[in-house]
């Protein structure tokens, strides 16, 4: 019967160096998109909040 020798720290380490990269390439992915999402996101919260705090800010003028 022939026998395959294989050598598990070598595949260990090919996985372990394959699952890092992987990692630090979604890593990389998502600081690169985080500007663009926060820039994206503030926009809309500043869209959504501006018009309570407005009628809010108007509101406290009428009471007081």
């Amino acid at each position: 019967m022939f026998h395959v020798p294989s050598s598990p720290p070598l595949s260990h380490f090919g996985l372990a160096s394959r699952k890092r990269f992987l990692l630090t390439a979604k890593k990389t992915a998502v600081l690169s998109a985080l500007p663009f999402l926060r820039k994206r996101f503030l926009k809309r919260w500043f869209h959504f909040t501006l018009p309570l705090v407005y009628t809010q800010y108007v509101f406290w003028l009428q009471l007081s």
